[in-house]
């Protein structure tokens, strides 16, 4: 009797003790502007993404707080801090930002294995260009685009790969996927064909990826960081960040296709938002998480 005793008590110690919460994949659209991501939605070009949206995940715009370029923004995504806080002041001026300050450690700290799969050294392992290189050290998993030298367009089925052999690997995964429209706008231009066929690319990558996730214990993010100056080569200000997403997201950030909207997140949001998803309270963090959460809470 002692004995049952005994191994009940351990089988509700590994009950309790054990974390389960929801796997959740993102992809990240570097570049891709909404500006030209609604006319590819309406013209049937992004059929993976309009399924998503089609079958109710919320579509929105999503505010730059600072520059409308690409390192400051991934950082706030993933860490809820503003530039003032983290010293990231665009691609330049790099302050390598603290594992702890991230989000991923939190989610990494609840059991789930990290996958880091990025077409951009911004977003790599190299703490003298990456902001967010101790997420790139820390992960499970890391891919960069040139892992022997220049891929070309390559880079997006080699990174693609990376992600599903990761996502058949681990039942329980935070995943980033970063792939770069950006690269074609700044050589092609905002309103090349070169530059909005990356879009396609990307869509065609996530229907891939999407066919090796479980839907049932899996959210769906795809954001961008800035879209492009219209015409123009660079994106000095184009703050026309997007986010789709299959989470539960207060219904009036959302947005029809081709509807109008007018409550929008920001990028520090994200990481709040994110954080909520896995009953992670961000309220006690420090330094202090400026930003919302788009999920209602209770």
């Amino acid at each position: 009797m002692k004995t049952f005793k005994i191994i009940i008590c351990i089988l509700i110690f590994l009950t309790t003790s054990s974390v389960h919460a929801d796997n959740l994949f993102v992809m990240g659209w570097d570049g891709a502007g909404m500006n030209n991501l609604i006319p590819l939605l309406k013209q049937g070009r992004l059929p993976n993404l309009k399924s998503l949206i089609d079958a109710g995940a919320c579509l929105t715009h999503i505010e730059n707080i600072s520059t409308t370029c690409t390192m400051p923004n991934w950082t706030e995504a993933f860490t809820g801090l503003t530039y003032d806080q983290t010293g990231v002041l665009n691609n330049i001026q790099i302050e390598t930002v603290s594992y702890p300050h991230t989000i991923v450690k939190s989610i990494q700290e609840q059991g789930h294995t990290i996958g880091w799969f990025t077409s951009k050294d911004y977003l790599g392992d190299d703490l003298s260009i990456s902001a967010l290189a101790p997420i790139a050290n820390h992960a499970d998993s890391f891919s960069k685009r040139k892992p022997d030298g220049y891929m070309g367009d390559n880079y997006i089925t080699f990174l693609t790969q990376k992600t599903i052999s990761f996502i058949q690997s681990n039942p329980h995964y935070f995943v980033f996927l970063h792939v770069d429209p950006d690269y074609y706008g700044h050589q092609y231009g905002e309103n090349s064909d070169r530059y909005l066929h990356e879009f396609e690319r990307a869509d065609e990558a996530l229907g891939k990826i999407l066919q090796y996730i479980n839907r049932t214990d899996t959210k769906i993010v795809v954001l961008s960081d800035h879209g492009f100056d219209e015409g123009g080569i660079e994106h000095y200000d184009a703050p026309d960040n997007f986010l789709v997403s299959d989470l539960p997201i207060k219904s009036f950030y959302c947005r029809k296709i081709g509807g109008e909207q007018k409550t929008s997140g920001t990028m520090r949001d994200v990481a709040n938002t994110i954080l909520t998803y896995y009953g992670i309270d961000y309220s006690t963090k420090i330094p202090t998480l400026r930003g919302k959460s788009l999920i209602p809470t209770p």
